[in-house]
């Protein structure tokens, strides 16, 4: 499995993690696997087994097709939960000025 497979596999179950509201200690309980390994997976340092396919996909309440979905494209992929993941990082501050942003988006 490549490098870059691993890395946008692990990204796209960060980002439904996320969108889930899951945390990896959580997704790794629900998983019965470690927390370092969903964060190794979630980082592209090593790959999911395919017997835990169907539990990962499970576990994230998505079709395991929804797992591999657009992973040649992560900037389209969820265009919603993206914005949730980088909305969930933001400091205050710069909450503040997407907020004015966007509320300038919506005047026009």
């Amino acid at each position: 499995m490549t490098d870059t497979f691993k890395k946008k596999f692990g990204n796209r179950v960060k980002v439904l993690r996320k969108v889930s509201g899951i945390t990896q200690e959580a997704l790794a309980e629900m998983m019965n696997v470690s927390t370092i390994s969903i964060a190794n997976i979630e980082a592209g340092r090593c790959a999911i087994g395919f017997s835990k396919l169907p539990l990962l996909a499970q576990s994230l309440d998505v079709e395991i097709y929804q797992l591999f979905s657009d992973l040649d494209d992560l900037d389209n992929l969820n265009t919603k939960g993206c914005i949730v993941t980088l909305l969930d990082i933001a400091t205050t501050k710069q909450l503040n000025v997407i907020k004015n942003v966007i509320q300038e988006i919506i005047k026009l």
